[in-house]
């Protein structure tokens, strides 16, 4: 029978450990979405959609050639921020389609 005092010091070993938070697809549109509004406005937003998120890769559809060449121009900074505000690098490169 374990004592209280290493009951203890083994939730304390479990509470120091940090926990791996798993992000989905559904959480990088979100706040690929934000950034998104937060740079082009609630037309940027309606305009770019995020399609598909594969390894490290989101696929976005650009309905304006102009928005599609604007977004090629800050890609660098989205991803910056999108990987700051998820916490994590998870988004390496942006693949643009119109």
């Amino acid at each position: 029978m374990e004592t209280l005092k290493k009951i203890l010091a083994k939730k304390r070993e479990k509470m120091k450990k940090p926990t791996v938070m798993e992000i989905d697809d559904k959480t990088v549109f979100f706040i690929f979405k934000r950034v998104i509004n937060e740079k082009f406005g609630a037309y940027g937003e309606e305009k770019i959609q995020p399609k598909h998120f594969t390894n490290g890769t989101i696929f976005i559809e650009a309905k304006s050639s102009n928005l599609a060449s604007e977004l090629w121009l800050v890609k660098e900074k989205i991803i910056k921020e999108v990987n700051n505000k998820l916490g994590i690098k998870k988004i390496k490169e942006i693949k643009i389609k119109n």
